[in-house]
């Protein structure tokens, strides 16, 4: 909401014949109570009461026709800052309480211990033990606060007859991260789906 400062003055005969009054400036109204100057909202309808309750809203008092200034030019400071600190909003209303300036983090995960927690990684060990199952060049299609979503290429060590002497099967899988947990604000739970919907679970590691 924008403030103007203002020091404006009308005669007494002025006031006592309207109890509003146009600067001669469009930017601001101004009025004067019986003590000397005022700060008024450029946007606020000024009555009969706003003016004879302006000393105790902002805080000034006076007492001759230049008693107080030093006062009230500290008010003038306080508006200007007022100022500048509503033009940062879009909106032109009041921000919402409690509402925080910046956006949450966005969930991680992390595959396995010896690796760090990473945002939309390209690829993702879902065995950590012998490295027999992972999905290699990850395209995520979304990223969200509970689910994350997208398609790779997975390595499946077939372990026949053995994992030692198993082969791998390379085939495309669509990968869906979920079971998001606090604190760590970490995916715990890794999904694979292959072309027949045959799906393949492991869990991740926590914090």
């Amino acid at each position: 909401m924008w403030w103007r400062v203002m020091w404006c003055r009308v005669s007494p005969r002025m006031y006592r014949r309207r109890s509003s009054t146009r600067c001669a400036h469009c930017c601001a109204c101004r009025v004067r109570n019986r003590r000397g100057w005022v700060i008024i909202r450029s946007d606020r309808r000024i009555t009969s009461a706003t003016v004879n309750g302006l000393d105790d809203v902002r805080g000034v008092r006076m007492t001759g026709r230049y008693a107080g200034r030093g006062r009230l030019a500290g008010v003038a400071v306080v508006s200007a800052v007022l100022a500048i600190a509503g033009c940062g909003s879009d909106s032109g209303g009041p921000q919402p309480v409690g509402q925080s300036p910046a956006a949450n983090p966005a969930p991680e995960v992390i595959d396995c211990s010896f690796n760090k927690p990473a945002v939309r990684p390209s690829k993702l060990i879902l065995a950590c033990a012998d490295l027999g199952l992972r999905v290699e060049q990850i395209a995520w299609t979304s990223w969200g606060p509970d689910k994350a979503e997208g398609d790779g290429i997975q390595h499946l060590n077939t372990c026949e007859p053995n994992c030692a002497a198993g082969h791998f099967v390379t085939e495309p899988v669509r990968i869906v991260l979920t079971d998001l947990v606090e604190p760590g604000h970490v995916f715990t739970r890794a999904t694979t789906i292959d072309a027949d919907g045959e799906k393949l679970s492991r869990p991740m590691t926590k914090r």
